[in-house]
């Protein structure tokens, strides 16, 4: 497997395999297959969930971000939006889910909670949400994810 080196993301920095809270894999470009990158995760906000990846799909507009067909894709980029995973660290205010528990995990992965949007159900038209890739965060693709916890529901 071809590792990426010497590119880092500033969130998510690039880390030798021993030491990584995670596994992605990452497009470096809009022509190149995907490279594995070992990487540091941010400390887990008390709001936020770390998430085990177990399934992830490939979407029409994870292909579209890779390689750069609706523009400012950053790289290294590492898309997925759709997956299930386990909980695997829980932040001090969560209390909606455990270690352990199997969830869904949207493609936003952050909204306000404050405006009429978001105080009124629905979430997914905030006007300041937060995707779960592109940009500042890495999706799917990687061994794990960090997500505010409304974003992420439990699988019976």
């Amino acid at each position: 497997m071809e590792t990426v080196e010497p590119l880092s993301h500033f969130m998510y920095p690039r880390c030798d395999i021993k030491e990584a809270d995670a596994v992605a894999w990452v497009a470096v470009d809009s022509k190149s297959d995907l490279k594995l990158y070992p990487c540091k995760f941010p400390e887990l906000e008390d709001d936020q969930v770390r998430i085990k990846i177990l399934y992830t799909s490939i979407c029409q507009s994870d292909i579209m971000t890779i390689r750069g067909k609706w523009g400012g894709t950053g790289y290294p980029c590492c898309p997925g939006h759709e997956m299930i995973g386990e909980v695997s660290l829980v932040g001090k205010e969560v209390t909606t889910l455990k270690k352990g528990d199997v969830v869904g995990v949207s493609p936003i992965r952050w909204s306000c909670m404050k405006c009429e949007n978001c105080s009124t159900g629905r979430t997914n038209l905030c006007d300041n949400r937060v995707f779960l890739y592109g940009g500042e965060h890495f999706g799917g693709y990687c061994t794990h994810v960090q997500v505010n916890h409304h974003w992420a529901w439990p699988v019976p």
